[in-house]
């Protein structure tokens, strides 16, 4: 069943997969405070994620906002003077829709950071690093920046998902950092920014000029990105192995190797189609997926039974 055009663009706001990936990932983060013997507020745990998520959602509704207004569209025409069902009434909905999206996840994120103020103390890091997720989304978001037309809008929601939010779910319950979350976040984000430029590909080769700006591939050609997603895979084994040498444990280090047969399919196929072959949209996005999926789960699990 095909999606329609305007699902695809709310879609690309609340992004559910993401949502879902980055629930695993808190959850791991969450599971290493509770295996290093810290105490679990799941009132605590859930603030955080929510807050982290209307951050996100709130920065691409914002993005959303600037995409409708750059094609002309704006609140000052109105709908007396619009024809129904023509784009420009298309465009003035989702610039409102928008705007609205923008407004309800900038007071949800207020409100549940006052209501963590007042309930609990947990350490200034927790608020740096949630102010930076902010500005990342500004930066994502925004001109001058507008890292979404610069083609590094996979790069943003990697350092989002694979490094701030099992990074946050740890701080929020422990108090403070350990080199463990280091060099398990790491490997995680490369992971997670090869998975978002793998599931950018079919949107890209389905419609190269829609995409030309907002993807890395769209920016610095399709031979240059899978190259640079191959490097991202290997990099991520690499530093997950890297990381052994300064404390990371095998029981912990296994878990995270395990997907490495995925690692090396996903190479072969990438290889194969930068040599010619033709691309198996299904399957690339699937191995993507798992191949963050799987350690995030597998480690969760460890870290919540150890």
């Amino acid at each position: 069943m095909a999606i329609s055009e305007e699902s695809k663009f709310y879609l690309a706001m609340f992004r559910p997969w993401e949502a879902l990936i980055n629930l695993i990932l808190s959850l791991m983060g969450a599971g290493l405070a509770n295996y290093l013997g810290h105490t679990v507020s799941w009132q605590m745990f859930w603030a955080g994620f929510i807050i982290l998520m209307t951050i996100l959602i709130g920065g691409s509704a914002l993005a959303g906002c600037y995409a409708q207004m750059e094609k002309g569209y704006s609140l000052r025409i109105t709908y007396s003077n619009i024809t129904p069902g023509t784009p420009q009434e298309t465009g003035r909905k989702r610039l409102l829709n928008c705007i609205l999206l923008t407004v309800m996840s900038f007071g949800i994120t207020t409100s549940l950071i006052i209501f963590i103020l007042r309930t609990s103390s947990i350490p200034d890091e927790v608020y740096f690093f949630l102010l930076l997720s902010m500005v990342l989304m500004l930066l994502y978001s925004v001109p001058p920046a507008r890292l979404t037309t610069r083609g590094l809008g996979e790069t943003i929601w990697a350092i989002q998902g694979g490094f701030l939010f099992p990074l946050i779910a740890f701080l929020i319950q422990s108090g403070g950092l350990t080199r463990i979350l280091i060099f398990i976040t790491l490997p995680m984000t490369l992971l997670y920014l090869a998975m978002e430029i793998i599931r950018s590909l079919k949107p890209f080769s389905n419609d190269p000029r829609s995409y030309q700006r907002s993807t890395l591939v769209g920016r610095v050609g399709s031979d240059q990105t899978l190259k640079l997603t191959i490097y991202l895979i290997l990099g991520a084994f690499v530093s997950a192995g890297f990381g052994s040498m300064f404390g990371l444990t095998w029981s912990v280090l296994w878990r995270i190797l395990l997907t490495l047969p995925v690692g090396i399919f996903l190479v072969w196929q990438l290889q194969s189609i930068r040599d010619g072959a033709k691309p198996h949209w299904l399957v690339l996005e699937s191995a993507a997926i798992a191949l963050v999926v799987f350690p995030a789960y597998f480690l969760s699990l460890f870290f919540w039974t150890g």
